[in-house]
């Protein structure tokens, strides 16, 4: 068997075992490209064919346009891309390869006698020949040697591991994939990433079908994370040909992982290890191979691959690799869950310290505010108490008395703010009481028609929930919830609109119809202009206004603090030029919150 690489009118012969290619000047095949790495890829001949392998390249290796993760077998015709320099592979039979025909073989075989009296070595039966090639690499992988190159393979410079190991290519090759395994998993960090790239690079260099990747679940059970048939292709799988996706074998991954012990079969359904397991049966597992993916003996989940179709698709070389690969794997997954881990603690301190810190901010303003109220309440019930009398002497006619108007409105608007700040400050027990909330609805609603008067085209609907469950609150701190919010609803529709008012039940989640609610929802929604965006996250801030007439930037901050007392949320959701509806979520029954100040 012989190949070559073609560069241009260039041809490069692959008579060696092994070939490299790069931008080094000691390369087999030199390509000096600014897209070339040093050492970019080799060429490892096999008994019948050539395989192509990306080994420190920055750009990648691609086959006909595709780039390929670890290792691809070569076709006749098929282009190479090297860092954009395009070789054309081409491979030929040697004419002694051509004279070996199975008619010569049969003869062969058929006198065993004349071949001894001839002095030829009786024949060998194929299977025993194929157990001792497999015990032969086994042992071959088993060898202390063996680990000491994996440790040279990615500490030193591969090419000089080569020329030390003459005759071992095959051994070569499998060390050439664990170090672009190792070096592909370590330098992702997200896990879902991670387990995809684990799985795929497992399909692409074992002869096997489907990949998964189990985790354990908080639960300390299996969990399928990454699933994955071989893509469509010359002898490979299709999604059409396995419509159970995850039909595979749970006794053989839950012994994997319970044990701690990897396995290797080549027959499942006759492997004694597994009597009486109905899975591998029903699926028809014929080879698999499951190893624990395990790190500083936590274990994590297993790796697990393997073949319906065939029978003796793995070796124990292919056993051996999977095994170095998924302790490779168990690294990078532990490293992945750890960084997650410790991105989870780190959000959840920051969201504690925020509310550390908007805590102390707003005990501040409410003794700063509670402050301001009492020292300007003051002079504001003298002011106040002046324009009563003036009121009182003066008739219409009077010198100033529309200015004095003016001033009246303005020591209501000052006792509005006062209020305002006193109720912001404030941090009364909750008068809790059993009541209907569909009740305080209507009596807010009818407490808040004098001030719709101004607003006739504003149209008021409600839908109550007629089942609706008695709820535990200070009812008089819930109407000035409601009251707030249909207010800025109303104002939020200055050329008019519709109001709607609703009250609903809310089940637990899978919950039959019918059955007892656990909260009580109220919704109030107006046709208005919304909320800007750019004001959405802001609403809730103490003293932050949209710039409505006679706001105090208080009502929302104020109205939130009621609901939260109650164990309940206030949530909203505004399209802007469409509305807004805010909804009041609070607990059926009794109430959660704090009866103290």
């Amino acid at each position: 068997m012989k190949g070559h690489l073609r560069l241009g009118k260039r041809k490069y012969p692959l008579d060696k075992p092994v070939i490299t290619i790069g931008r080094n000047p000691e390369a087999d095949i030199p390509i000096d490209g600014p897209e070339v790495s040093g050492h970019h890829a080799l060429v490892i001949r096999a008994d019948d064919h050539f395989l192509i392998y990306d080994f420190k390249s920055s750009n990648g290796v691609r086959i006909d346009g595709k780039r390929i993760l670890v290792e691809a077998r070569l076709q006749t015709g098929q282009i190479v891309d090297i860092g954009g320099f395009k070789l054309e592979f081409v491979q030929t039979v040697s004419r002694a390869d051509r004279l070996q025909t199975p008619g010569a073989t049969a003869v062969k075989a058929a006198d065993p006698a004349r071949q001894a009296s001839a002095g030829a070595a009786p024949p060998v039966d194929p299977g025993a020949q194929e157990d001792q090639a497999a015990v032969s690499t086994w042992s071959l992988r088993r060898r202390p040697s063996g680990e000491e190159l994996l440790k040279r393979t990615i500490e030193k410079d591969v090419y000089t591991l080569i020329k030390e190991r003459p005759g071992e290519e095959d051994l070569v090759s499998k060390l050439l994939i664990l170090y672009k395994v190792s070096s592909i998993v370590s330098s992702i960090v997200d896990t879902d990433t991670l387990l995809h790239e684990i799985v795929d690079l497992t399909l692409e260099v074992m002869s096997a079908d489907r990949g998964f990747v189990m985790l354990v679940n908080p639960d300390g059970k299996l969990e399928t994370r990454v699933y994955r048939l071989k893509a469509s292709g010359e002898g490979t799988l299709d999604q059409d040909d396995d419509p159970g996706g995850l039909s595979f074998s749970h006794s053989i991954a839950e012994s994997c992982f319970e044990t701690g012990e990897a396995i290797f079969t080549n027959d499942a359904m006759a492997d004694k290890r597994f009597p009486g397991a109905k899975s591998i049966q029903i699926y028809n597992i014929r080879c698999a191979m499951c190893v624990p993916l395990s790190f500083r003996e936590r274990r994590r989940g297993v790796l697990y691959t393997d073949n319906r179709r065939t029978s003796d698709s793995f070796t124990p070389s292919d056993f051996l690799l999977l095994k170095a690969f998924a302790e490779q794997a168990a690294i990078a997954i532990e490293n992945s869950l750890l960084l997650a881990e410790l991105k989870a603690s780190l959000e959840k301190i920051q969201g504690q310290q925020e509310m550390l810190v908007q805590a102390e901010k707003m005990s501040a303003m409410g003794h700063l505010a509670a402050g301001l109220a009492h020292e300007i309440r003051n002079p504001l019930t003298a002011m106040a108490g002046y324009v009563e009398i003036y009121f009182r002497l003066f008739k219409p006619d009077a010198p100033f008395y529309a200015q004095m108007r003016v001033v009246e409105k303005a020591v209501s608007h000052m006792h509005h703010i006062v209020d305002g700040l006193l109720g912001f400050a404030r941090k009364g027990p909750l008068q809790l009481e059993p009541g209907s909330i569909n009740q305080v609805i209507e009596e807010t609603l009818q407490l808040g028609r004098p001030a719709l008067v101004g607003h006739r085209n504003v149209r008021i609907a409600t839908d109550l929930d007629p089942a609706a469950p008695p709820v535990t609150m200070d009812q008089r701190q819930l109407q000035q919830v409601f009251l707030n919010l249909i207010m800025n609803a109303v104002q939020a529709m200055p050329d008019g609109g519709t109001l709607t008012v609703r009250s609903r039940s809310e089940l637990p989640d899978g919950a039959p119809p019918g059955g007892a609610a656990t909260h009580i929802v109220v919704t109030v929604e107006d046709t208005g202009s919304g909320i800007p965006a750019a004001n959405q996250a802001q609403i809730f801030q103490p003293f932050f206004t949209s710039g409505k007439k006679g706001g105090t930037g208080l009502g929302l901050t104020i109205s939130k603090s009621i609901v939260e007392n109650h164990g309940g949320r206030i949530v909203f959701r505004s399209v802007e030029g469409q509305g807004t509806t805010f909804s009041v979520v609070l607990p059926a029954g009794k109430a959660s919150g704090s009866t103290t100040p």
